[in-house]
């Protein structure tokens, strides 16, 4: 029976597009209306020429790459399988050189905790990590320790490990956090509802 393997694609991919764009640009902080109305304001970065590294390369990574080759980045990938278009470097590597990060691998024994105490600390200055695949696969309590110490690097979340999260990440002015929207729009929701409801009727027939 065919699942909904493809439907989340678009809509989670603009969705990371618009994290990586809320961090850069500072969003929160220049939207904030206490901020506006005493005109304060916080400086930000470019989208263009950024390096990228994006661990996970299958159809949502693939099509975030294509997205911003548009914007004349340079895209670095970690994956299991070799993809010719763009360069292939080790976690470690990605970490230290990108300017910004996004996960998009599944949860499991090999993911759980990819991101810790340990290769956090290898991020670069005002380097931005995004994770909109699962939670679990960066550990909150090291990423609370890591951010209270860094406040130049900025990290977007759209999963977490207990969902509805309620934990200490909220209380960071350098987190964005949004409550697991990736595939919730109008459109990919109804996608996905009459996908599932032409493969049962296919199981059912």
């Amino acid at each position: 029976m065919c699942l909904t393997n493809n439907e989340h694609v678009i809509a989670t991919t603009e969705l990371t597009l618009l994290h990586i764009l809320a961090s850069l640009r500072k969003f929160l902080f220049n939207t904030n209306i206490k901020n506006f109305t005493n005109w304060r304001r916080r400086k930000g970065f470019l989208l263009t020429k950024k390096k990228i590294g994006l661990i996970g390369l299958g159809k949502i990574g693939n099509h975030l790459a294509k997205i911003l080759t548009q914007f004349k980045c340079e895209i670095v990938y970690n994956d299991f399988k070799k993809n010719n278009k763009f360069d292939y470097a080790k976690l470690d590597t990605i970490l230290k050189n990108c300017d910004i990060v996004s996960l998009h691998v599944p949860l499991n024994k090999k993911t759980q905790n990819l991101i810790n105490l340990k290769n956090l600390k290898l991020l670069k200055e005002n380097a931005i990590l995004l994770n909109l695949s699962r939670g679990g696969i960066i550990n909150e309590k090291d990423l609370f320790k890591f951010l209270k110490k860094r406040p130049d690097v900025m990290v977007s979340l759209d999963c977490y490990t207990k969902e509805p999260y309620k934990g200490k990440l909220i209380k960071l002015e350098n987190v964005t956090m949004t409550p697991h929207i990736g595939t919730f729009t109008y459109e990919t929701r109804d996608q996905m509802e009459e996908k599932a409801l032409k493969n049962l009727c296919k199981y059912i027939i």
